[in-house]
């Protein structure tokens, strides 16, 4: 099941058994405080929500909650957190003894508990257990694309009684953390500051929200692909201004120009928008960027800019040169190459 499927089921039933894992924290714990609610009075959460600590508990103990009756309540909720028999890191199947038990519970469970395993580490889908919870509620949260990140943007500020442009919805997404916990974060901190405004201004989530550290090293980039060298060269020195390290602005260079290549290669071949978007791993609003950045070159000039990155990342590791004088060399012919 999908977690949008997992909202809207949620409203007709609870089931006894949940696995809820994956790496976007933020919609996991929003799923977790819906499921609290609908499964529990919120009067009586305090005796009927238990919470344990996976890389503690044990398995006995978690069958035991579940099979103790609720205090005044039609069910109570059991959240394991991070439980280790699920976990790649954790310990294997043989090193819990109650694992069995809880196997057994598994089987038949309380219709008085809904047991949930929550986890936002890596799990190992090999794990007996893993293989076990499959037959109940299974709901991975995969971290939101930049096209679904977007969606989300909108829906939110829509809900907030605001409008906010595509464009500037694009601007907010490459001018912060693009995380869904903390641009949600940056978000009501942005409509918190705008209560008495009703459009969401280029201006504002420039001024209000926090800028991402990359930020500047993609307008550098930008300004390199569309032959602007004032503005890259202007850029490049608030970067080393800011000590970001010359290998790590190069490695930002060296993958947009590899991305500007094989862009070109699939427009060569005459490739779909779609297989654009799933070779290049962009969202399809940066994918319109990249194709007209790549208007100016052709196969040769762009093989040539790889060629320069190597050399120039070959020249800092062997220390022929410093790093900052590599650096600068290098925006300066990129920026320069055309067909």
């Amino acid at each position: 099941m999908n977690y949008n499927d997992f909202f809207k089921d949620i409203k007709k039933q609870i089931f006894s058994v949940y696995l809820l894992y994956g790496s976007e924290e933020y919609v996991l714990h929003k799923a977790l405080k819906q499921l609290a609610n609908a499964a529990v009075t919120e009067e009586l959460s305090g005796m009927n929500v238990i919470a344990l600590e996976g890389s503690l508990v044990k398995a006995a103990e978690i069958c035991e909650q579940c099979e103790t009756l609720p205090f005044m309540s039609e069910r109570k909720l059991v959240v394991v957190n991070n439980y280790k028999l699920l976990l790649s890191e954790g310990k294997g199947d043989a090193d819990d003894a109650d694992l069995e038990k809880l196997l057994a519970y598994l089987e038949n469970p309380s219709p008085s508990a809904c047991l949930v395993f929550a986890c936002t580490a890596n799990v190992d889908k090999r794990k007996k257990l893993f293989k076990a919870l499959q037959k109940h509620c299974t709901v991975e949260f995969t971290a939101l694309k930049e096209d679904e990140l977007a969606k989300w943007v909108e829906k939110e500020v829509k809900a907030a009684g605001k409008s906010i442009s595509q464009q500037n919805i694009h601007l907010m997404l490459e001018y912060t953390e693009n995380k869904l916990e903390m641009l949600a974060g940056e978000l009501s901190k942005l409509l918190s500051y705008m209560a008495d405004e009703k459009e969401i201004t280029a201006e504002s989530i420039t001024s209000i929200i926090t800028q991402k550290r990359d930020y500047n090293l993609f307008k550098m980039i930008d300004a390199m692909l569309e032959g602007n060298s004032k503005k890259a060269l202007e850029l490049l020195g608030g970067l080393l201004g800011q000590r970001e390290e010359p290998i790590y602005i190069l490695g930002g260079i060296s993958r947009q120009y590899r991305l500007a290549l094989k862009a070109y290669l699939l427009r060569k071949e005459k490739a779909q928008r779609g297989q654009y978007l799933e070779l290049l791993g962009i969202p399809d609003f940066a994918l319109n960027k990249l194709i007209s950045q790549i208007n100016r070159f052709d196969e040769s000039s762009l093989k040539k800019a790889m060629d320069i990155c190597l050399d120039a990342d070959e020249g800092m590791k062997t220390g022929r040169y410093l790093p900052e004088i590599v650096l600068y060399t290098s925006v300066i012919k990129l920026t320069e190459l055309k067909a």
